[in-house]
């Protein structure tokens, strides 16, 4: 049954049922009969031990079954035909097998449970980077396709990404045609400020390197960016950033020593020159990367590069 840990993300556990005695013999006789713990949902499984029935007789041992105990009723079986699977899905008759799952009544019961689970926390960083390319985008509405082209992740994990960014209930998720359309009703600047809870800082960890062990894959970030945005005076320290998985940790230095040969190095959770510019860092990354420190100057220099960058990028 781990196909069904695999797609609902539940675990089975069975245990002998106590009203089995209840059951008539055509019943005992043809099934090996088990109480299945799915999650939190009690139901009752029937592994043939001979051939299988007819259809009707099948209904007719699964009402039987129902009445001495109201749970869901499945058929548990190694493998069926192809044939036998499309008249049983037809009857609404619930089965298992190695490659396929028909539990129609797990849709009721996954519903429920999603309503006591904890709202989203933080953005994966696949969600926070398509959170960033909406930000980036020229239009309101944002073919998940388009997405796909420019993202360096598998259709599904984009896909994952689109439904959590649903979840914060400021975007909603609609169709045209066979096209996967994300929206949101918020513009960019109201938006950005109602994401800024899920958002996560991009950083992963950070350290120093010599300068002349800098790379064309590493950009501007930190504070080195923010000057170039705006009007804050840069240190002598120079911040880069590079993709975590993309950099060997073994170059890193954990101290700084000093800041006119060192730079300050930053292993991003994703590829910050995906969405960089001029081999800047993009904004709101950068934002969410720097610990102003309760640096006033720093603090309003975020808020004016942000600004701004609502400011040329209405839709």
């Amino acid at each position: 049954m781990d196909n069904l840990r695999q797609i609902f993300g539940i675990d089975a556990k069975y245990e002998t049922w106590d009203k089995k005695g209840r059951l008539p013999l055509y019943i005992t006789e043809r099934y090996e009969v088990q109480r299945i713990l799915l999650g939190e949902l009690w139901c009752i499984a029937l592994t043939p031990i001979g051939e299988m029935e007819t259809l009707p007789a099948l209904k007719k041992q699964i009402r039987k079954i129902q009445e001495i105990e109201n749970s869901p009723v499945f058929i548990r079986a190694r493998r069926l035909s192809r044939f036998r699977c499309q008249n049983m899905i037809q009857n609404r008759i619930p089965f298992v097998t190695e490659k396929q799952i028909y539990l129609p009544f797990m849709g009721t019961y996954l519903e429920k449970m999603n309503d006591q689970l904890e709202s989203l926390k933080q953005l994966t960083p696949s969600a926070q980077q398509l959170l960033l390319l909406y930000f980036y985008s020229e239009t309101q509405k944002m073919y998940l396709s388009e997405a796909g082209k420019k993202l360096p992740v598998t259709a599904m994990t984009l896909t994952r990404a689109a439904r959590q960014l649903e979840e914060t209930n400021f975007f909603y998720i609609t169709k045209d045609g066979v096209n996967i359309v994300i929206e949101s009703k918020y513009d960019k600047g109201e938006l950005y400020e109602r994401m800024k809870t899920y958002m996560i800082s991009p950083i992963k960890e950070k350290g120093y390197i010599e300068r002349n062990a800098v790379t064309g894959d590493m950009i501007l970030a930190g504070t080195s960016a923010l000057a170039e945005k705006t009007t804050l005076n840069e240190g002598r320290l120079k911040t880069y950033a590079v993709y975590a998985r993309a950099f060997d940790k073994k170059c890193i230095q954990s101290e700084l020593i000093d800041p006119d040969r060192q730079a300050e190095v930053e292993l991003w959770k994703y590829d910050p020159k995906l969405l960089a510019s001029d081999g800047i860092a993009d904004p709101v990354s950068v934002a969410l990367s720097i610990d102003s420190n309760n640096d006033e100057r720093v603090e309003d220099a975020v808020d004016y590069m942000i600004n701004n960058t609502w400011r040329d990028l209405r839709w």
